[in-house]
């Protein structure tokens, strides 16, 4: 279980390479892999579901 979160860990430090990189398909993956989770995240801070959900979708 530790060997397969170091082998994520380090492919989404590969991905953000890519990111700032410039490469602004895999800054969409990343916001699509993790858009559910700040949405969740948003409105347990008290956002409108439209607000939290803005925040991604812009």
């Amino acid at each position: 279980m530790v060997e397969e979160r170091e082998i994520r860990q380090e492919s989404e430090r590969e991905l953000i390479h890519r990111i700032v990189a410039g490469s602004k398909q895999e800054f969409c993956f990343l916001v699509d892999r993790y858009k559910q989770k700040v949405y969740g995240l948003l409105r347990g801070m008290g956002a409108s579901p439209m607000d939290a959900a803005a925040c991604y979708s812009r």
